[in-house]
């Protein structure tokens, strides 16, 4: 029955990549089928190397399922990044597949150094674990970023328009199910495999396979029925239709005027727990309108204008105490950053200086003045 449900999910997204393409051919239903195809195959593998004599006659790729599994979140992240509108050609996406093409790379010069390589040369060797704790940990990292892509489009768009987010929700519930199966397949194999008796692992195995695989099918059977039921979901990118001047003339000179102050007077970045959520609430309006406001009329985002702000309160620090020796954590954090290391990052990025650079900069004009 196991066995029958892995072919079975295996061909359910193979037709839902396939229906993708039939209603429409687009760049990102491309990448959305793309998607499915990768699944489909990670799926079939996974049945051929779980239930049949392939890991012993093509022992040398058993490793694939482990490629796909780190392909197939970079995949899903791009698709809904795209969808919500929230690519730009300056973002190096190809980076996404980095933990794949390492993957790669180290599964064949792994399997070469053996002379005659076999199952049981990957399957809870070294290697095998250290590559299932870092798919944990690289599933979990895409599931989060999506977390924040979603939440911050909430955010920007009317309540009357949270409905269009579903189907980004749906994929997002995705990548949870495989990072959840990540982390029962590691903890199966790095610690039950190893504590207990056949009997009781070969039960698990059973369990375990049937929660991966229904838990994988119910979501492309859920994926199939939303294509099908919402077939404009695959005619571009998600329409948000924000108002096209929620603040007038006068309310914008008024809203730069209090950002001034908050900023200027009130210091408002200094505090470290400051987001955009907040400020917008500082000055009376909602988050949408504030990002819109700063992207439109300001041509910032609001961590680009906070981090400038941050960056220059660091700056007038180091000028006023430029004859003691302060510490560059202390100036971090009473600038508003959280840590040393990204009020560094953000520092030599503004400034085109490290904070040690840019003190002695300061202390070489003061020399130059003097003599």
């Amino acid at each position: 029955m196991t066995t029958i449900f892995f072919i079975w999910s295996s061909v359910q997204s193979l037709i839902t990549g396939l229906l993708v393409l039939f209603i429409k051919k687009s760049k990102l239903n491309w990448t959305l089928a793309a998607t499915f195809f990768v699944s489909a195959i990670n799926i079939y593998h996974q049945y051929l190397f779980r239930f049949t004599e392939a890991k012993f006659t093509m022992s040398r790729f058993i490793a694939l399922p482990d490629l796909f599994d780190f392909a197939l979140p970079a995949l899903i992240f791009l698709y809904v990044k795209s969808y919500l509108g929230k690519n730009s050609p300056k973002d190096k996406d190809y980076l996404y597949f980095a933990p794949a093409a390492i993957f790669l790379a180290s599964a064949v010069a792994y399997v070469l150094s053996f002379e005659h390589f076999t199952f049981n040369n990957y399957i809870r060797s070294t290697f095998h674990s250290v590559v299932l704790i870092a798919l944990v940990f690289w599933k979990g990292y895409i599931f989060t970023q999506l977390s924040y892509l979603i939440k911050e489009v909430k955010q920007a768009i009317p309540e009357k328009q949270q409905q269009q987010l579903d189907w980004p929700k749906i994929l997002h519930y995705f990548v949870g199910v495989i990072l959840y199966t990540a982390i029962v397949q590691a903890i199966f194999l790095l610690v039950i495999m190893e504590h207990w008796s056949y009997e009781v692992i070969n039960d698990i195995r059973v369990i375990f396979n049937l929660n991966y695989i229904i838990f994988n099918s119910s979501l492309i059977i859920v994926s199939l029925f939303f294509v099908i039921k919402y077939p404009k979901i695959l005619a571009g990118k998600l329409s948000i239709k924000q108002a096209s001047n929620p603040l007038s003339v006068a309310m914008s000179s008024s809203l730069q005027r209090k950002i001034d102050k908050l900023f200027n007077v009130d210091k408002i970045h200094t505090n470290t727990e400051l987001n955009e959520v907040k400020l917008a609430e500082e000055l009376g309006i909602q988050k949408y309108m504030l990002s819109k406001y700063l992207n439109d009329q300001v041509g910032v985002t609001f961590n680009e204008l906070l981090n400038q702000k941050r960056v220059e309160e660091a700056q007038r620090i180091f000028k006023e105490s430029i004859d003691e020796e302060v510490k560059n954590f202390g100036v971090a954090i009473d600038s508003g950053f959280k840590t040393e290391s990204v009020f560094y990052v953000n520092f030599k990025k503004i400034t085109g200086m490290t904070p040690n650079q840019y003190k002695k900069q300061l202390r070489d004009e003061r020399e130059g003045v003097k003599a």
